[in-house]
């Protein structure tokens, strides 16, 4: 079962688009990636022990997307960490 463990807002801002004004497909992961990066900031652990640590690291192993609608610049965008095994 899939835990939700935190979300967070962004703005659609423009340089995230096309001309047209939707979001860039590959601009998701790296919203979902500052998703992964705000929690970090939210949690016990030091950003530098998640991401620099020399002994163990915390991947991000599985991302997926389901686009049902494109995502239009100019909009909040909410994006949501889960936690699965």
């Amino acid at each position: 079962m899939n835990k939700m463990l935190f979300s967070s807002d962004h703005f659609g801002y423009f340089s995230l688009s096309d001309p047209a004004g939707i979001v860039f497909f590959q601009k998701v992961f790296e919203l979902a990636h500052q998703c992964l990066e705000d929690y970090t900031r939210n949690s016990p652990i030091t950003w530098h022990n998640w991401f620099a640590h020399a002994e163990w690291g915390v991947p991000l192993v599985h991302s997926e997307s389901h686009f049902l609608s494109p995502l239009v610049s100019g909009q909040m965008i909410t994006i949501e960490l889960y936690l699965e095994k």
